[in-house]
């Protein structure tokens, strides 16, 4: 359940980052310097998903402010360069092996800049917009989330209505009801 993507992802049973939102990337021979080619892609809302977009998330990422317990996976990023609409340039201060993997995580997820500056966080938090599968139909704290199909051209899934379960008995019972599929 997705309403967000990374500039690359980890599939199950893999430890090897796959291309999420970056069809590419190529790491510079001394560590130091990543560069993301993004495919094309939109968000939720129709628009297109640029490396300016991709560029405002990592900078959120590394910000102790937005994410104090993530930051310090980013703190190694240097400088952060969107050259064109579709590149991306990571510069580091030391080589991080890890940071492909740190870029999976749900802070490196890429969110549209000019939406978030136009709502702000709480606004952002209460209608979130992203490129993932899923986009967010309605949010009834502590009783249930909605989340439809992400209409836009690379994604193709259902509707689904995950459900917040107050203990495993609840869930038991609701499996034996039919409600909910054995996983």
């Amino acid at each position: 359940m997705q309403l967000y993507d990374q500039l690359v992802v980890l599939l199950p049973g893999s430890d090897v980052p796959q291309p999420g939102l970056a069809e590419s990337w190529t790491i510079s021979e001394d560590g130091l310097t990543y560069t993301f080619k993004l495919r094309a892609a939109k968000f939720s809302d129709g628009q297109p998903v640029t490396a300016e977009d991709a560029k405002f998330s990592i900078e959120r990422a590394k910000d102790p402010k937005a994410d104090p317990g993530y930051a310090q996976l980013f703190s190694t990023i240097q400088s952060i360069d969107a050259p064109d609409s579709s590149t991306l340039v990571l510069r580091l201060s030391a080589p991080t092996p890890a940071l492909l993997g740190y870029l999976t995580f749900g802070p490196g997820s890429i969110i549209p800049k000019a939406y978030f500056a136009k709502v702000g966080l709480n606004g952002f938090n209460k209608s979130p917009i992203g490129s993932g599968p899923f986009k967010l139909e309605e949010f009834l704290r502590g009783q249930r989330v909605v989340l439809t199909r992400n209409t836009q051209p690379s994604h193709t899934v259902g509707l689904i209505h995950p459900r917040q379960l107050q203990d495993s008995a609840h869930a038991e019972e609701q499996r034996s009801e039919g409600e909910m599929p054995q996983v």
